[in-house]
């Protein structure tokens, strides 16, 4: 069993594989989650799939388009029992422009297994934050 700072090693470098598969739309990235009872929710509404076979499509459809962008990350909490991690990062997507980055408030949540020395997703949730539009 790993060490707790072992496993926020891991995770934390599934995370950083995540970013840069992504990042550069590399297919390898459907490697990145579990085989089995996956579950990935994205930051719009109808962005909700379970199931190796939906996280798939949707991964493949999100690759095939061309806007490149990438997170930064201010805070990531990590915690671990065992073979299991959950994790909150908490930063920005960073959309190229034209001689300029936008930055948008980005955040996401995930539960990860370590399976043969490798941390998976099992769950992967992303959100895109709105300013408080609480009154006072």
């Amino acid at each position: 069993m790993q060490t707790t700072a072992e496993a926020r090693a891991g995770v934390m470098a599934a995370l950083e594989r995540l970013n840069t598969l992504f990042w550069q739309r590399d297919a390898a990235i459907l490697s990145e989650f579990a085989a089995d009872d996956v579950a990935l929710i994205g930051s719009e509404v109808s962005e909700v799939v379970a199931g190796r076979e939906q996280v798939e499509q949707f991964l493949r459809r999100v690759l095939g388009q061309p806007a490149h962008h990438w997170w930064e990350w201010t805070t990531v909490h990590v915690s671990s029992r065992g073979s299991i991690a959950w994790l909150f990062a908490d930063g920005s997507i960073v959309i190229p422009g034209e001689g300029r980055q936008s930055r948008l408030p980005f955040r996401i949540t995930g539960v990860l297994e370590e399976v043969d020395g490798k941390w998976l997703w099992r769950q992967f949730h992303a959100a895109e934050p709105v300013p408080d539009r609480s009154p006072g």
